[in-house]
């Protein structure tokens, strides 16, 4: 057995990968699950009607914002 081997046929390099593999699963896992949380309305909101992403970031009223010289809408 070289270095680094656990078995002859296992060794430290592949447990790690094999950790890895199941610490991702269980991190899509989560994520997925927290995303289907209740709370953040992502499509509808309470009366039915549809509400997209962008029309919850979108400013109502744009500002100006002036310059010394310049006025920009």
């Amino acid at each position: 057995m070289g270095t680094g081997a656990i078995t002859q046929y296992v060794d430290v390099a592949q447990l790690a990968l094999y950790a890895f593999w199941v610490f991702f699963a269980i991190l899509v896992y989560y994520l997925t699950v927290e995303g289907k949380r209740e709370g953040f309305p992502l499509e509808y909101d309470q009366a039915g009607r549809y509400v997209g992403l962008k029309a919850s970031l979108q400013c109502q009223n744009q500002k100006p914002l002036r310059l010394s010289l310049v006025v920009i809408s």
